[in-house]
């Protein structure tokens, strides 16, 4: 049985190498997979953006350079795409330039790998967006093209423009207003929330499904995000009364792929420690630790956390479940069971979500009281 559990790790550890190579490596005692793309092995990522002075090869560094230079020109194609003009002014010369067009303001939102988030304001509309860069030499074409067929998807943020300058891929996007990655909920906001255990059940449920929305609508455009994690998952407080209290949003296209034969499973897996890090503090070292200590650990925690015999019962079932997915229509079978039991959850105590709301984002939602519900759930 160990060796069969091994044997299924590794083929479903999903690894294209037919543009590229891959090495596993220990890093800080942890086994990694690194993959290569085979430019960068060749090192021809190195003038990449840049203006190059060849020491050698300088007939194929000018021929290459006029090779691009020539498609270019063959076909017409721009330096970018403005996808929204209602949130982008480019200047009648067709640009969109720092210090002309927009102006970088003092906040950034997050780091990335490739450097930070900052807020811009656009100079004419006086809006507000967001502004990711990324080097040309590590740009992944597939982020545009997956965020492009995202559009006015809720789960994501919407792109506005992307455009190439002095070496360097420019993403400007919207801007998701006073939302927390879900890291930062689970180590600094669940506080109060793990006194409620009725508030718990239903909020763990309530990112399960989420994710599974979010992760089952990029896999019917035939995407594969492939970096699900709680930094690229962001909980955002909405105070339309129209609207849910909380809503939840993906983020990240970095390492999107094309999906093959609809298997799910690096998705999938990314959701499952989401689940568990949120419900019970456990995110697992690795995908390895996942497959082969999950119930172990789970078992632990949830007696450690005094979870119920049902929900207990149920968090086992639905990680077991969600470890047997591999493909596209597996996934939406265990969305449909997450959304069963969500919506049950939801009947017993309808104001349910708008209580989770008010321990997670207090300075949103003022806790003048929890509805009865929570208060008595609360010695469940």
């Amino acid at each position: 049985m160990e060796f069969e559990k091994k044997k299924k790790f590794l083929e479903d550890l999903e690894v294209d190498l037919d543009s590229g190579t891959a090495q596993i490596i220990n890093k800080d005692g942890k086994f990694q997979v690194e993959y290569y793309p085979c430019n960068k092995l060749k090192g021809s990522t190195t003038h990449c953006g840049k203006i190059a002075s060849p020491k050698t090869n300088e007939a194929e560094v000018i021929e290459s350079c006029l090779s691009i230079y020539n498609l270019i020109k063959t076909k017409e194609a721009p330096d970018g795409v403005l996808l929204d003009p209602t949130k982008i002014s480019k200047s009648l010369a067709g640009t969109y330039k720092e210090g002309k067009d927009y102006d970088v303001m003092d906040e950034i939102l997050g780091k990335g790998l490739n450097g930070q988030i900052a807020v811009v304001r656009d100079r004419v509309s006086k809006t507000d967006h967001a502004l990711k860069t990324v080097m040309l030499a590590l740009f992944n074409p597939n982020e545009i093209r997956a965020w492009v067929s995202l559009e006015g998807c809720s789960q994501f943020p919407n792109l506005y423009m992307f455009n190439k300058i002095d070496g360097k891929i420019e993403l400007h996007h919207e801007i998701l207003k006073k939302a927390v990655t879900l890291a930062d909920v689970i180590n600094d906001r669940m506080g109060k929330l793990r006194e409620y255990p009725s508030l718990l059940h239903h909020f763990s449920l309530y990112v399960l499904h989420g994710l599974l929305e979010a992760s089952s609508t990029m896999h019917s455009k035939k995407w594969l995000h492939d970096d699900i994690h709680e930094e690229n998952v962001m909980l955002q407080p909405q105070q339309d009364p129209s609207d849910s209290p909380l809503r939840l949003r993906m983020i990240d296209f970095g390492r999107v792929k094309n999906l093959k034969e609809d298997r799910v499973v690096n998705d999938i897996q990314g959701i499952i420690r989401i689940f568990t890090s949120v419900y019970l503090t456990e995110k697992f070292n690795d995908v390895y630790d996942l497959q082969k200590n999950w119930e172990t650990k789970l078992d632990k925690h949830s007696d450690d956390f005094n979870l119920s015999y049902d929900h207990k019962q149920e968090l086992l079932a639905l990680v077991k479940l969600a470890l047997d997915v591999t493909l596209t229509k597996e996934e939406e079978d265990l969305k449909r069971i997450v959304s069963k039991k969500l919506k049950d959850s939801r009947e017993e105590a309808p104001e349910i979500l708008e209580d989770i709301a008010k321990l997670i984002f207090p300075e949103n939602f003022p806790v003048r009281f929890l509805h009865l519900h929570s208060i008595l759930n609360q010695f469940q």
